[in-house]
């Protein structure tokens, strides 16, 4: 088994972090809607059991310099989330050619399993 090391910090940069959220921070998942421009959404879910998903998007400078922009897409309904902490969040790719079509499924401790279906466009 190989361990990797990061012998050269400059490998590993920090980008902006997300403004600070209501309640902890519980569950993330990531999934990339364009690899070519960097840009994803972030499902967020909070101890409170609420489910945020932001746009992210990294951007390069000429220099190499990367910055972040994170803009919050939608808050979902709460009576749609969980009554308490989401322990997990998943992402299924349903995208095609012709869809924007994504699914999320979320666990919490309220032992309920949730799907949502997310619509790009």
């Amino acid at each position: 088994m190989k361990i990797w090391t990061v012998e050269n910090e400059s490998l590993v940069k920090l980008l902006p972090p997300l403004p600070q959220f209501s309640s902890s921070v519980m569950a993330l998942s990531w999934v990339g809607l364009d690899c070519k421009s960097n840009e994803g959404l972030l499902a967020v879910g909070m101890e409170n059991g609420l489910i945020e998903l932001w746009n992210l998007s990294v951007k390069r400078s000429d220099d190499g310099v990367a910055g972040a922009v994170a803009s919050l897409v939608v808050r979902l309904e709460p009576l749609m989330c969980h009554v308490s902490a989401v322990n997990r969040l998943a992402w299924r790719n349903c995208k095609n050619e012709d869809s924007g079509s994504f699914q999320l499924a979320s666990c919490g401790a309220d032992q309920c399993v949730r799907v949502f279906e997310v619509n790009i466009n």
